[in-house]
Order: structure tokens, then C-alpha cells, then sequence
């Protein structure tokens, strides 16, 4: 197979991520912020023909702590998919949410 060759958004501006199969690449981001703190973890992988991609986010702002875990899934072919627009001028990943969770624990401490 050849290798995945897409466009992400990382630490302010794009960069090009090239992953051949069975290959995982991560990338971690974040600190303190205005209200807290924000941490990420992306980490994407390339498996027959499609590339995975999970982000785990750790937060707290006047809130309260937020967890959040997604996994996207996209074909090699949709990797350019999403074309360039007034938000981004490079073509994207054309993603799809595989799974999702998020667990606010501020709102289960209050019994929601």
C-alpha cells in the first residue's frame, strides 16, 4: 500500500502528516489556559485503507473538568476531500466520528 498523505491543524497553523501502514504518529499540545488548562492527544495511524484517528482532550475552565475521546475514521481516498475555504487553505480529511464520549464532572457531581 502506499502511504497516507493529509493536512491537520496543529499548534496554530497546518502541517503534512505522511503515514505509512501500520505506522502511528502522536502529537500532544496544551497547558495552562485564561480560565484553566487544555491538554490533547491526536494520535493517527494508517490500517488497510483507511486512517484512524483518536483525540483524547483533558480541560477545566469556570466549569468545572471536561474529559472528551473521539475516534474519526477516513478512507485514503477522502483524505483531500474537504476543500480549502475561508477558514483553511489546504484540502483535509473528510472525517468520520467512529465512537465518541465525554464525561463533564461537574454535571455528575450535580446528579445529571
Amino acid at each position: 500500500m502506499k502511504n497516507a498523505r493529509f493536512w491537520t491543524y496543529a499548534n496554530g497553523s497546518f502541517a503534512k502528516i505522511t503515514l505509512r501502514e501500520g505506522q502511528e504518529i502522536t502529537h500532544i499540545s496544551g497547558g495552562p489556559c485564561d480560565e484553566g488548562y487544555h491538554w490533547e492527544r491526536n494520535i493517527w495511524r494508517l490500517e488497510a485503507g483507511f486512517v484512524v484517528r483518536e483525540i483524547e482532550t483533558r480541560s477545566r475552565d469556570c466549569d468545572g473538568r471536561h474529559d472528551t475521546s473521539d475516534v474519526l475514521t477516513c478512507p485514503v481516498e477522502l483524505l483531500t476531500a474537504t476543500a480549502p475555504d475561508e477558514y483553511q487553505d489546504v484540502p483535509t480529511p473528510k472525517w468520520e466520528t467512529a465512537d465518541s464520549e465525554q464525561r463533564d464532572y461537574t454535571a455528575e457531581a450535580a446528579g445529571y
